[in-house]
């Protein structure tokens, strides 16, 4: 006998919400309860369109935050005519314009 659509969604809605309280890696969840796993994620779609409508995610589950080092600036050198030579370690144009007009 055929399982209704009714009932199939019952059944994937409460399985979402066993995978949400448990968490963890949904692979090994499909892999757990030997359910397809775009057939799990075909109904975790479903599940939030029905019960998460307005809601935004918060970022924290949409992204991951990641940081990168700041890149120091390569020196600048800065040569004058008279032969006076500026290593300046500043990407500052407010700087660098001020140091190259010294010369006007």
């Amino acid at each position: 006998m055929a399982i209704s659509k009714k009932d199939n969604e019952t059944k994937m809605f409460s399985l979402v919400e066993q995978w949400q309280k448990v968490g963890g890696n949904k692979i090994k969840f499909c892999k757990e309860h030997n359910i397809n796993k775009s057939g799990f994620y075909y109904w975790l779609n479903k599940y939030n369109d029905k019960y998460s409508v307005g809601i935004p995610k918060p970022v924290s589950e949409s992204f991951s935050k990641i940081s990168t080092p700041k890149k120091k600036a390569n020196p600048l050198k800065i040569i004058y005519p008279n032969g006076v030579t500026i290593n300046v370690a500043t990407t500052d144009l407010k700087t660098l314009s001020s140091l190259i007009k010294l010369w006007d």
